[in-house]
């Protein structure tokens, strides 16, 4: 089977709230947009895993493969996303906790 292959690029993630980014990232398996077009990004040597994860998904993204580099730059972007997602549920999480206690006093 053959993917086209993209190299030395900067992709922007494409965050979507239907889809599991933790799982998805375990999986080695990113998403972005190609001229406005959906698609999964997968690096090579986890490829397998990667399409392993995805058949188990019911999207119909085109698939593309990256070389390690811009796999790694778009991962991280993702990293950021999901960290900054973590801190708004713990941020939530604190002010409703505050809130209960303050109740409670």
């Amino acid at each position: 089977m053959y993917f086209p292959h993209l190299q030395d690029v900067n992709l922007d993630p494409l965050w979507e709230e239907d889809i599991n980014h933790k799982l998805a990232l375990k999986h080695a398996l990113l998403f972005s947009t190609l001229d406005e077009i959906k698609v999964c990004i997968v690096e090579k040597s986890t490829l397998a895993e990667a399409l392993n994860y995805f058949s188990k998904l019911s999207l119909d993204y085109p698939i593309y493969t990256v070389d390690i580099e811009s796999f790694e730059r778009l991962k991280n972007k993702f990293l950021e996303i999901q960290t900054g997602s973590d801190f708004e549920e713990m941020a939530t999480t604190s002010d409703e906790l505050i809130e209960v206690e303050g109740d409670l006093l």
